[in-house]
């Protein structure tokens, strides 16, 4: 995937640079970064992309209509069209989605979300345009553009794992009607679902099983950084506190004895599951709102740069143009005020230069 060649359309060229650096950090290298969406087109003609990662507001052509002109040639017919916009207009989106738009890029988004994004077009064909009805595949992108929040599996996922097939039967049999389930019979079986699975929801996991205890499931869980976040409430037989306080210490949630009462786990099934999505969307959030902060700050210095060289070049121009002998008193006013005027906004952009390294 790496090798795919990429053309990055966006009329400012500060967000250009950290979409191109955010796919330098996922490894691409083939980048050509356009700076219209007549550019883009030009660039379309004279050589073959294998994605174009466009912004949707530009002025003159826009991003749909890059689109719109993309996907009403037959020549571009294998390439992948993603549009990276702030949007929530239903019909916008509906009319982008028409017109065979691949892909969503909600502003401001994470390089995992990019990653995701790509490797999703990667696995598909290029979507073609469509009159009429939207295609269903592309409801989910939509309703994350409405809602600009990235929503997880409705369904919570729980693993019960016990060496006896029956004890697994009469779990499954409480939590089907809520829950996805799925089992394991073993403890190796176990710890490869949850590699396999991280997002997991909940582990309900027996203590006394052949080669491979419970206890050491969790601590082994606990070790691995991909599944020390999945909650464990132990199932168990054995009733005795330091039993309890074994599985407290290393690590789970709660602990339920057998015989099982089905309202008791119900209930704290229940309840662990929801806490387990409100931390997850929690840290979503937060993650969100750290990216939006750096993104945002990176844009800002970047404007700042690209704003204090026309403004060097024009103080430049004024004191050598004041230094000639050929100006009349008007004329040197006039430049003296834009000298003086360019000096301010020079230190307007230092002063908060300074700020944003206090």
């Amino acid at each position: 995937m790496l090798a795919k060649k990429i053309l990055v359309v966006d009329d400012f060229k500060a967000m250009r640079t950290t979409v191109k650096k955010s796919l330098n950090a996922l490894g691409f290298t083939k980048i050509d970064m356009a700076e219209s969406g007549a550019e883009a087109l030009q660039f379309l003609k004279a050589k073959r992309f294998d994605f174009v990662i466009s912004d949707w507001n530009m002025p003159r052509v826009t991003g749909v209509e890059v689109l719109q002109q993309v996907k009403a040639n037959p020549d571009f017919e294998h390439l992948h069209f993603m549009l990276v916009t702030a949007e929530a207009d239903r019909d916008k989106i509906e009319l982008a989605i028409a017109e065979g738009v691949d892909e969503f890029l909600v502003k401001p988004f994470l390089p995992a979300k990019l990653r995701e994004k790509l490797q999703r077009m990667l696995h598909r064909a290029p979507r073609k345009k469509r009159i009429g009805q939207v295609e269903s595949e592309m409801q989910s992108d939509t309703a994350e553009l409405l809602s600009v929040v990235t929503k997880r599996d409705a369904t919570p996922q729980i693993l019960v794992v016990d060496d006896e097939p029956t004890n697994i039967q009469v779990v499954k049999e409480l939590l089907k009607d809520q829950y996805k389930i799925r089992v394991a019979t073993s403890a190796e079986k176990a710890l490869k679902i949850a590699e396999e699975n991280p997002d997991l929801d909940l582990m309900l996991l027996d203590i006394m099983m052949p080669e491979m205890d419970g206890y050491s499931v969790c601590e082994a869980l606990r070790q691995n950084d991909d599944t020390s976040a999945i909650p464990v409430i132990f199932l168990s037989a054995k009733t005795q506190t330091d039993d309890m306080t074994r599985g407290f210490d290393l690590g789970a949630v709660d602990y339920i004895t057998k015989p099982i009462d089905p309202p008791i786990l119900q209930a704290r099934v229940k309840t662990h599951v929801h806490l387990k999505r409100a931390r997850d969307n929690l840290s979503d959030q937060i993650d969100g709102m750290m990216e939006t902060m750096k993104l945002r700050e990176e844009v800002e210095r970047m404007t700042r740069h690209y704003l204090k060289s026309p403004l060097s070049a024009s103080l430049t121009t004024a004191e050598q143009l004041l230094e000639s002998s050929y100006m009349g008193v008007e004329q040197r006013q006039s430049i003296e005020m834009i000298r003086d005027a360019t000096v301010e906004v020079l230190e307007m952009i230092n002063r908060s230069l300074d700020l944003f390294k206090m």
